[in-house]
């Protein structure tokens, strides 16, 4: 794919990349400083990221209309875009414990459910059941970056997942929890099991989702 074009998919123009990513030399932090932001960090807060596909509540199809969704929730920081523009992205604050933050995902998708009254809906699960019109990629530089950069892996479907993330202080701490959780991934791979199906067929499997994310380079289970 080059930037900037427009590629034929399924009989329709689809915007992956409105301009080419600007690619800039990031500064990459020494050992000591991550070290140090390791060993500076707070006892165990956490955090959610609570990814949702925008439905029609008529036909159930995606719904590329995240432009509205912002602004009838503008000035909520929680709200925010993602990949396509059939998703929506909750983001939690940080929070003290894991009550703390599923009371904000709840608290969240309430006002989510209000704002949108009947006109939209929004549904929770690794992928649509049975979509192939996925919309556009969002708008915005980090999204164009990541249909530039992983080009099949972006044409190709749409995911979502809950995403948590925990504040474990400690440099040697964390890097231990690391480790150890790798083992544990399959069995919160099964606990999370919510896409059996997609593009309209049953795919066999418990969850699809992360068979389709294994189309990006860096996903799966990672090194020790």
């Amino acid at each position: 794919m080059i930037a900037g074009t427009h590629i034929e998919h399924d009989g329709r123009h689809d915007q992956y990349a409105l301009h080419a990513p600007v690619w800039r030399e990031a500064r990459v932090a020494t050992p000591d400083e991550w070290r140090a932001r390791f060993d500076g960090a707070s006892e165990f807060t956490i955090g959610l990221e609570d990814e949702l596909m925008l439905v029609d509540p008529a036909t159930l199809k995606l719904a590329p209309e995240i432009d509205r969704v912002l602004g009838a929730v503008a000035g909520d920081r929680r709200f925010t875009r993602e990949l396509r523009s059939a998703q929506l992205e909750i983001v939690t604050p940080v929070c003290e414990n894991a009550a703390e933050a599923c009371g904000e995902i709840a608290d969240a998708r309430r006002k989510l459910t209000a704002v949108l009254d009947d006109t939209l809906g929004f549904a929770a699960a690794g992928t649509h059941p049975f979509s192939t019109d996925w919309g556009t990629i969002a708008d915005g530089d980090r999204y164009r970056a990541i249909a530039d950069e992983y080009t099949w892996a972006a044409r190709r479907s749409l995911a979502c997942g809950l995403h948590v993330h925990v504040a474990v202080p400690g440099a040697e701490r964390a890097l231990a929890v690391y480790n150890a959780l790798r083992s544990y991934l399959p069995v919160l791979a099964a606990l999370g099991t919510n896409s059996p199906f997609v593009e309209g067929t049953d795919s066999g499997l418990c969850s699809i989702r992360p068979k389709l994310n294994e189309a990006f380079p860096r996903a799966g289970v990672p090194p020790a």
